[in-house]
């Protein structure tokens, strides 16, 4: 097994691990993700790639060793089994620390058949020493019930001071179609007139 930098000739390879991730995470097949979405995928990675605002590593196996859920085969290289990814965030300067960027986590994912390998470990520690490179000075991530034990052993802690907003899509479609209270329509609001003392003119 080795780990990779992921390259320009890689995209296609990392978006279908990308959606393998997904399809894994949701419990669906590969097929069962809308058609658009590894065009919309390749976009996306396409776009950060070349702004530089995106770095994937692989983790790659001999080619015999694919095994069942094995993912993607890499060129000329073996069967890449793993990947994750760092999408890049700016942040002003504190006093402290001028570095201004944030290294946020994604696509951590290892095919089922090479899990407990320690594969995830060195994916996610290829990211955490790319810190100089890159000028990140925090990294930050989503963690899942399965991958906390492997993000604390690693130096992350959870910060109950962060909060997030879902989508209106996310949340009309875990409850029902219904509209949180903070969704409400928008209407524009009417001013008052400004009072004004003596005669129109």
């Amino acid at each position: 097994m080795r780990i990779r930098r992921a390259g320009d000739d890689d995209l296609e390879l990392v978006t279908e691990l990308r959606l393998a991730f997904l399809a894994d995470e949701r419990e669906e097949a590969r097929a069962a993700l809308h058609p658009s979405l590894a065009g919309e995928t390749r976009t996306w990675q396409d776009r950060l790639h070349r702004a530089g605002r995106i770095h994937t590593w692989l983790a790659e196996v001999a080619g015999g060793d694919r095994g069942a859920g094995g993912a993607a085969i890499g060129p000329d290289t073996g069967t890449a089994v793993g990947l994750a990814s760092l999408v890049l965030h700016d942040l002003p300067p504190r006093p402290e620390d001028h570095r201004c960027l944030d290294g946020r986590l994604l696509n951590v994912w290892v095919a089922p058949a090479h899990r407990r390998a320690g594969i995830g470990a060195a994916l996610v520690t290829a990211c955490l020493d790319a810190a100089d490179e890159l000028g990140i000075r925090t990294f930050s991530l989503h963690a899942t019930d399965d991958g906390r034990p492997l993000y604390e052993s690693s130096g992350f802690v959870a910060n109950g001071a962060w909060m997030e907003r879902p989508s209106l899509r996310e949340v009309a479609a875990g409850g029902g179609g219904r509209r949180p209270p903070w969704a409400a329509p928008t209407t524009r609001a009417t001013l008052p007139r400004p009072r004004t003392s003596g005669r129109r003119r």
